[in-house]
């Protein structure tokens, strides 16, 4: 039901089903607990409906739930699980937003270390390395912007830009992700430049 009503907040962006979601992932939680074999796909949910109000509502407190849940669903997805990638990418995505608003270098140096651990658990014709790609073409987008990297201030970072140009690429060029993907893909490869002069 959860499931469900996060569903219909999604088509119809009715705030009580995303809040009634939150709380019936919660119980599902407190109903698999730890040592549970399904205790990973609550967590998950729980973070992925968190994330999604902060995202509407901007509570930092949802936010920073979200990424304590991620990693706790990471840590009971050991290498060789089949959703480790999904969960190295969620959680690192979860990072990279907390970044974009509170500019905690923690945030991004962690988000891209997952996003690449993700890329190596992925076979190289799995569609979700076209996500993982753009995921990493983020972040170091915002090295480049920032100037974390090191090598320059805001904006001068080349190296940051080359790595997201590459990324941005790989996910172009990424046949088994399909049409559409690829066309998004590339039409964020070409607004990725534009977007790091902003």
């Amino acid at each position: 039901l959860a499931i469900q009503l996060s569903t219909r907040f999604d088509h119809r962006g009715n705030a009580e089903d995303l809040d009634h979601a939150i709380a019936l992932a919660r119980e599902a939680l407190v109903l698999r607990p730890v040592g549970h074999t399904d205790r990973s796909s609550s967590l998950n949910n729980l973070a992925n409906q968190l994330s999604t109000r902060f995202d509407h509502r901007g509570n930092a407190e949802d936010l920073d739930q979200a990424i304590a849940l991620a990693r706790e669903a990471l840590a009971l997805r050991p290498v060789g699980h089949t959703d480790r990638s999904k969960s190295l990418a969620n959680l690192a995505n979860r990072l990279s937003t907390r970044f974009d608003h509170r500019g905690n270098t923690e945030d991004l140096n962690e988000s891209r270390e997952n996003l690449c651990c993700a890329l190596t658990v992925l076979t190289q014709h799995d569609p979700r390395r076209l996500i993982a790609h753009q995921s990493l073409a983020a972040v170091y987008l915002s090295f480049h912007r920032s100037g974390l990297n090191g090598t320059g201030g805001p904006g001068e970072d080349t190296d940051s830009l080359d790595v997201a140009m590459h990324h941005f690429k790989a996910a172009a060029n990424f046949v088994p992700g399909g049409l559409l993907f690829r066309l998004r893909a590339s039409l964020s490869w070409v607004d990725g430049p534009c977007c790091s002069s902003r």
